[in-house]
């Protein structure tokens, strides 16, 4: 059924061109004035300050771990496949670990503004006193 063929049986909610519907009929259009745009929120200065915050986060104490992370990896290559596959099941269980505690974290006690950084620098500190073994995990 095309344009201006009407409706034909009640089932049918299709109209033919100008077709007024009943329950309408006599309802004027008023006019509705043009609304001014929402402007859009300036993010420039939060944008600004997660640029300055990833400088941070970038500084010289992570271009030494991302340096000896690097040569971590250079010689993890070198070992047998199943040293490689033991390790990465290893880190594995350590990270889910420290997901699972980090999100139970909301229920710790507030150590400051310091305290993530000093738990790190404890957990490294253990990390790197046992040697490869803790140092994975």
């Amino acid at each position: 059924m095309g344009w201006g063929a009407g409706c034909r049986h009640q089932g049918d909610l299709s109209l033919a061109w100008g077709a007024v519907l009943p329950h309408i009929r006599g309802m004027t259009l008023v006019p509705v004035p043009n609304l001014p745009a929402i402007a859009a929120p300036d993010r420039r200065a939060e944008i600004k300050a997660l640029a300055r915050r990833y400088a941070r986060a970038n500084g010289p104490v992570m271009a030494l771990v991302n340096r000896m992370g690097g040569a971590l990896e250079n010689r993890l290559d070198a070992l047998p496949a199943s040293v490689r596959r033991q390790i990465g099941q290893v880190t594995e269980r350590a990270l889910l670990a420290a997901h699972g505690m980090a999100g139970a974290g909301d229920r710790a006690p507030d150590l400051g503004r310091q305290g993530p950084i000093a738990a790190a620098m404890l957990t490294g500190a253990v990390g790197g006193a046992g040697g490869l073994a803790t140092s994975v995990a």
